[in-house]
């Protein structure tokens, strides 16, 4: 026989069970939270809903889901606190880092002639021949930044965001994902 949600987590809810068993996380997931408090909305909201688990494996079932889905929930909270610049966020960062050698080597060759005044022919004197090798090395850096939603409003965007936001948030992620996996359907 199934029994309801208030019945299996009266002395232990989800978050109780979460913080028991991954302190980090959950502190990092909820820091101005208790599990306590979680508990007791989770409790207002499910109460009267068909488990699928008794007072004995509901803590370990609970433990062994929020295992699973860790990862994500990790992945979703490291981009839900990420700072960026509303007004302006980037899209895309290209850096380019190259340099570009460019060898030159230069001879001349020069003979020195004199002729007297009245003589037809020229008279070598001495011959020289000067070389000159060099290296030019270039190094840059470029970086290219593309901003999205460049030309669009910029009180749409803060509008877009605050609505995401208020969406999604880890405690409806985590209580979803939980209740989706052990309350009864009926279909």
């Amino acid at each position: 026989m199934s029994k309801k949600f208030k019945e299996i987590f009266a002395d232990k809810g989800i978050f109780t069970i979460f913080a028991e068993n991954f302190e980090t996380d959950f502190a990092a997931f909820f820091p101005e939270n208790t599990a306590v408090n979680l508990d007791g909305f989770t409790m207002f909201k499910n109460s009267e809903m068909f488990c699928n688990l008794t007072e004995l494996n509901a803590p370990e079932i609970i433990k062994n889901l929020i295992s699973v889905f860790l990862p994500s929930w990790r992945k979703i909270n490291t981009l839900l606190n990420a700072e960026y610049n509303i007004t302006r966020p980037i899209s895309e960062t290209k850096t380019k880092t190259g340099s570009v050698t460019r060898e030159t080597s230069e001879t001349n060759e020069s003979t020195d002639f004199d002729k007297a005044f009245n003589s037809v022919d020229f008279i070598g004197n001495e011959k020289n021949e000067n070389s000159n090798a060099g290296e030019t090395v270039e190094t840059y850096n470029l970086t290219e930044t593309r901003n999205a939603n460049e030309n669009s409003n910029i009180s749409e965007n803060v509008l877009k965001e605050l609505n995401l936001r208020k969406s999604q948030n880890l405690y409806n992620e985590i209580s979803e994902t939980i209740l989706n996996e052990i309350i009864l359907k009926v279909q």
